[in-house]
């Protein structure tokens, strides 16, 4: 019995000593020991066939429950093997992942601080230049406006001249007119030839007085004393003085016209050319303000 026993009781110790006996390997060494438990039984008497029975139940139930626990170990790091692989793997990438985030963060970052220090400087400078244009462009316009005030005096200046001379020369043709109904000269009305205005008319009335005064000695009055006639060139030497000064008050003027166009136009030209410069100057302050203004968008 002690020798039937021992087998038996070392049979489950061998077979959990195996970490992974196989399937097949197990159930063959059961029907080989049942077959050679037969062939004990057959040979032996009653008792001890009932006494070897119960031995060989134990040893089997004992056989059992050592693969049941070898199977148990054997597929318990397999089961538990597998979540740790995966999370493995997903914390892997989750780390991969997060690396390549981080240096694709701090290569945009560098991108953008290289960008953004080119736009600032850019900025400034056009901010430095504006700057530094505002005292001259200030400069300019106060030039301007000096111009301006003395073109509007030399203009009050010349509209009083005209008027002046437009006086003068109203009074120079009234006194003419006396004159010349004192020495019973006749003069032809307005209303029968157009009277001609300014220098030209005075010289033709000059020619109708001396063809009048000509036709008068050559006529019906032989009559006339020297004191006349001295009396009449005298008249018709102031007449002439007169004359030779309103044409030089004239001349004087419209020299004094074509100046003053020459003036205009050029300071016209100088105006266009400040108010383009104004604004321009405008358009970069306000290109200006729009960029900083942005600027301070993006970095908010």
């Amino acid at each position: 019995m002690g020798s039937a026993h021992e087998p038996c009781q070392r049979s489950p110790t061998d077979s959990g000593a195996v970490d992974r006996p196989p399937p097949g390997h197990s159930r063959a060494s059961r029907d080989a020991s049942g077959g050679r438990a037969a062939e004990i039984i057959a040979s032996s008497p009653e008792r001890q066939k009932l006494e070897m029975q119960v031995q060989l139940h134990r040893s089997a139930q004992q056989c059992n429950e050592a693969l049941a626990i070898s199977r148990h170990l054997a597929e318990a790091p397999q089961q538990s093997q597998e979540p740790a692989t995966w999370m493995g793997l997903v914390r892997r990438e989750l780390a991969e992942l997060d690396e390549r985030l981080s240096r694709q963060l701090l290569r945009l970052q560098s991108q953008t601080d290289r960008v953004m220090e080119v736009f600032v400087t850019s900025l400034e400078g056009k901010v430095a230049q504006v700057m530094s244009k505002q005292p001259l462009t200030e400069w300019r316009l106060a030039e301007l406006g000096a111009n301006i005030k003395g073109l509007q005096e030399q203009l009050e200046m010349q509209a009083r001249r005209g008027d002046a001379a437009d006086a003068r020369l109203q009074r120079f043709t009234t006194l003419f007119q006396s004159e010349l109904r004192k020495l019973h000269i006749e003069v032809p009305s307005p209303a029968d030839k157009p009277s001609p205005t300014g220098l030209e008319g005075t010289d033709a009335l000059k020619d109708a007085m001396l063809a009048s005064l000509r036709e008068d000695e050559a006529g019906a009055q032989p009559t006339i004393s020297l004191q006349e006639k001295s009396r009449i060139d005298s008249k018709l030497r102031r007449m002439d003085g007169a004359l030779e000064a309103l044409s030089s008050s004239v001349a004087s003027m419209a020299s004094e016209h074509r100046t003053l166009k020459s003036e205009l136009e050029s300071t016209g030209k100088s105006l266009k050319d400040l108010q383009e410069q104004a604004l321009q100057v405008e358009k970069e302050r306000s290109d200006a303000a729009k960029c900083q203004d942005s600027e301070l968008g993006r970095s908010t």
